[in-house]
This record gives structure tokens, C-alpha cells and sequence, in this order.
């Protein structure tokens, strides 16, 4: 867990936190552009091939974003490790 007392350390996570946040919201906007914004539940044909596609893409891009997420985390690590070596420097 990076120290909250360290500026640097409070720097580096509230920018990994807005990292994610932009991540997740890009995300949803993606899945809302996938989405034709005429076609409904109940529409001819969407029940089909078009709704099958359209999960897969979703699926997809929750899988990015997944990746991305857990890449957030390891380097929150490795900076969290960086700043506390750094403090630990003569």
C-alpha cells in the first residue's frame, strides 16, 4: 500500500486513481457506441447474430479493461516499492 503521508506516494496514487476511473469510463462509452442506438431488446434480428456480436465486443473490451486494471495495480506497486527505497536512501 503506498504511505499516505508521502506526497509523492499521494501523488502517484490519485493519478493511478484517475488512470482507472478514465479507463472504466472510456469502457462504458465503447459499449454505448457498440449499442446502434435504435435497436431494441425486442427487435427483429437482434436476438440473433447482432446480439451475439454485439456481447462478444463488450466482452472484449470488459477484458481490456480487466487487463489494463490489474496493470494499474502492478505498477502501483512497483512505484509504491520505488518511493519507499527512496525514502530509505541516505
Amino acid at each position: 500500500m503506498i504511505d499516505q503521508s508521502n506526497p509523492l506516494s499521494t501523488h502517484a496514487r490519485l493519478a493511478l486513481e484517475h488512470d482507472r476511473a478514465a479507463v472504466q469510463r472510456l469502457s462504458v462509452e465503447l459499449c454505448t457506441e457498440l449499442l446502434p442506438t435504435f435497436v431494441r431488446d425486442d427487435a427483429p434480428g437482434w436476438q440473433g447474430l447482432a446480439r451475439r456480436s454485439f456481447d462478444m465486443r463488450c466482452d472484449h473490451v470488459a477484458a481490456d479493461v480487466r487487463r489494463v486494471s490489474s496493470h494499474l495495480d502492478d505498477v502501483a506497486g512497483l512505484l509504491a516499492g520505488a518511493i519507499e527505497r527512496l525514502d530509505a536512501t541516505p
